[in-house]
């Protein structure tokens, strides 16, 4: 089964699973703010590839990421 939505089509750089991860990983380390996750992401750097990420990550990039990256990717993740 395919999933319906294409979040990744027209966007650079930050793909949906960085995004995801990003998210995942504030989520469970409770972090409050962008400024936070890209603080204790900034302090991992290391290890952010064996994390799954695929670069740095910036508080600007996230935050345009949350802006333009659609939500529903998210929701239906589950059934596909």
């Amino acid at each position: 089964m395919r999933c319906p939505i294409r979040g990744d089509t027209n966007l650079r750089g930050f793909s949906c699973w960085d995004q995801y991860l990003a998210m995942v990983f504030a989520q469970l380390t409770y972090r409050e703010s962008l400024r936070d996750i890209e603080a204790c992401l900034g302090a991992m750097l290391p290890k952010l590839y064996h994390m799954g990420f695929r670069g740095k990550v910036a508080r600007s990039t996230l935050a345009d990421a949350n802006d333009s990256h659609d939500w529903r990717i998210y929701a239906i993740s589950r059934k596909c």
